[in-house]
């Protein structure tokens, strides 16, 4: 560090205190635990849906393997996980190999930035910036996704590979570096893309040659695409306004909204702030994580929404951000560090920065990072003219008020959500499983994490004192609420995710092949059916890199839509299945065989329908909210049968 008068560039390499073996292990141990804590596995969920769906069609060629999502995948093939994913599925089922994946998935990010870590500092140091990194998950899109997913995706593990592969080049070794970014394209080349960018900024800025290397990439592509190699071809290719109408709004960054831009302006701040503080290699990786990470929304912005360049939107380049979104909890260690044994007058813009982190409005965070940067650059010219005491009052001040602000929202969630624990307790009778659901649903909140950063950050400054039993307790503390909170799914989920077929209805569909609409489902009729989806949300998803795709699931979803049959939002009204709605659905040419409709609970079938079978499933719980916040339950218990196509009807 500098000395108290100095404000040039440090590093932090000089990390006092250097603590045993066995305490290392002990605070290392509590860590990993806290990380599995408050990431706990939901199942077969979200992506995992499309990756676990791939191998049991791989697997079932004759059922799920019918479905339209699969015969024209455009996703899948450009990934090794897959593979892995069908073999284990094979081995294990769906259920064990999917959370078999997860925990890998997560064991192997946590190793790769604890790798990363070491690589931008030691000791002290080291264990404040993996401890922040814990506690905050880093938001990369708009999609209220998180780098470090606990899924059975390919997305966590291509971001590991780039973190081992960043500490590598940070360290000097090239070669390595570029194995694990190859290794990282094995598993999502979109991920993989920010660690190449990175890297070659960072080794171009030391060594012009490496632009060489770049600018015959660069050129090998423009060749591809004029010689239209696939893939390559897309980058002179558009989408047309039919395909964009089909695909989620939100594929667009012009229609994210000021939440959205208020975090990314967040992370991104904090790193360029963090980059200002470090000298050497480690600034320059910070320095090209944030040009990398700008550069992927510049581009999607310009050359995607704007000019609907193909292969720039499917290549969804403002994912390039994540890498900045993964480091910036632990820049913001990095700042409160450095601030440490400055003058009080430094403490200003940590603290602006972690108010800018809480739980406010997107605007007031854009604001706060503003002025942290203005602040920060300000200390550093020496243009501040406060005394220590007014620049202590000033920083404890907005640090008291951030506190606050996420206290009271981390208890408005635990408040929300444990009313809803009881609410669920009291409609299946099962009060089991009370930490992985609250864990599980306020977990996402991640701009809450500052009252046990906070608390970590005063050990680090020598405020509190621990010691070797206060760190074996945490230790134990936290393996405890790991073990307790990891499996996170509802009775539902966890039935859904064996994939076994539901026998009242196993006879009934042998009578007629093809695919089944289950209202308000995604994978039920993959997995409980072993069928082909007509419609489900999660076909949405991979129609970004398949036309033909996106106009089957465009007309589909609008006919359902046109019926009532589907929800456009849920603020509309729930669907309904009225005998002329089913008549005037299954006449269609494209109609489904068959249709399993969900009944609530004491809910009987529409007289004017005959199901050809009733099945009582497990309870299935739908968290939803009201407009004032409260939490609601929809309950569903039993799914009728009923035969669609040609005009069938009931």
């Amino acid at each position: 560090m500098t000395s108290a008068a100095g404000t040039g560039n440090t590093g932090l390499a000089q990390a006092p205190n250097a603590p045993a073996p066995m305490t290392r292990a002990m605070v290392l141990i509590g860590l990993g635990a806290l990380w599995f804590a408050l990431r706990p596995y939901e199942g077969i969920v979200k992506d995992a849906y499309l990756y676990v769906g791939r191998a049991l069609a791989d697997l079932d060629p004759n059922g799920v393997g019918r479905d339209w999502m699969f015969r024209t995948d455009q996703q899948m093939r450009y990934s090794v996980f897959p593979i892995a994913l069908r073999l284990l599925v094979r081995w294990l089922g769906p259920n064990l190999a999917s959370e078999t994946l997860a925990f890998l998935a997560l064991s192997v990010w946590f190793a790769s930035f604890v790798t990363l870590a070491s690589a931008l500092g030691s000791g002290r140091q080291k264990w404040l910036l993996i401890f922040f990194t814990v506690l905050a998950r880093p938001q990369y899109s708009p999609f209220f996704f998180f780098t470090a997913e606990a899924q059975a995706v390919a997305r966590p593990f291509a971001e590991a590979f780039v973190l081992f592969a960043m500490a590598c080049m940070i360290r000097g070794r090239n070669l390595p570096a570029l194995a694990l970014l190859i290794l990282a394209a094995g598993f999502n080349p979109i991920m993989a893309l920010a660690g190449v960018g990175v890297f070659f900024v960072v080794k171009s800025w030391e060594d012009r040659r490496w632009l060489i290397v770049a600018g015959m990439a660069a050129a090998g592509a423009a060749l591809a695409a004029i010689l239209k190699i696939p893939v390559a071809d897309r980058l002179l290719l558009q989408m047309d306004h039919d395909w964009r109408s089909a695909l989620d709004p939100l594929v667009f960054v012009r229609n994210w909204n000021i939440k959205t831009f208020g975090s990314l302006t967040t992370a991104l701040s904090t790193i360029a702030l963090a980059a200002w503080r470090l000298d050497g290699r480690r600034r320059k990786f910070l320095v090209a994580t944030l040009a990398v990470g700008l550069a992927g929304l510049a581009a999607a912005d310009f050359l995607g929404d704007r000019a609907s360049n193909l292969l720039v939107l499917q290549l969804q380049t403002w994912r390039a951000g994540w890498l900045a979104a993964a480091l910036a909890p632990g820049a913001l260690a990095v700042l409160a560090l450095d601030a440490r044994k400055r003058p009080a007058v430094h403490w200003l813009a940590p603290s602006l920065m972690a108010m800018a982190w809480t739980p406010i409005d997107g605007a007031l965070k854009i604001l706060c990072s503003a002025l942290a940067i203005l602040t920060f650059a300000a200390a550093e010219r020496g243009k501040i003219s406060l005394s220590d005491s007014i620049s202590r009052k000033l920083a404890f001040a907005v640090l008291a008020y951030s506190a606050v602000v996420s206290s009271y929202h981390l208890w408005e969630a635990v408040a929300l959500f444990a009313s809803a624990f009881r609410t669920a307790s009291a409609l299946t009778g099962d009060p089991s499983g009370l930490p992985a659901f609250l864990i599980s649903r306020i977990a996402p909140f991640n701009d809450q994490f500052w009252p046990l950063a906070a608390i970590g950050a005063l050990f680090a400054f020598d405020v509190l004192r621990s010691n070797d039993l206060l760190k074996a307790a945490f230790a134990l503390g936290a393996l405890a609420l790991a073990l307790s909170s990891w499996d996170a799914r509802t009775g539902y989920r966890r039935s859904l995710d064996q994939a076994i077929h539901v026998p009242e209805f196993a006879t009934i569909l042998s009578e007629r092949p093809g695919e089944v609409y289950w209202s308000r489902g995604d994978d039920e009729a993959w997995n409980w059916l072993g069928r082909p989806n007509w419609l489900a949300d999660l076909q949405q998803w991979p129609i970004l890199l398949s036309r033909e795709q996106a106009m089957i699931w465009k007309a589909r979803n609008e006919r359902a839509l046109a019926l009532g049959l589907k929800q456009r939002q849920k603020s509309d009204p729930e669907p309904t299945l009225t005998a002329p709605r089913l008549t005037t659905f299954c006449a269609d040419a494209d109609a489904p065989a068959w249709i399993v409709w969900p009944l609530k609970a004491g809910e009987a079938a529409p007289p004017d329908l005959s199901p050809r079978a009733i099945w009582r499933a497990p309870d299935l719980l739908v968290l939803d909210f009201k407009e004032d916040g409260s939490a609601i339950w929809a309950k569903s218990d039993r799914f009728m049968l009923l035969a669609c196509g040609g005009g069938a009807g009931a």
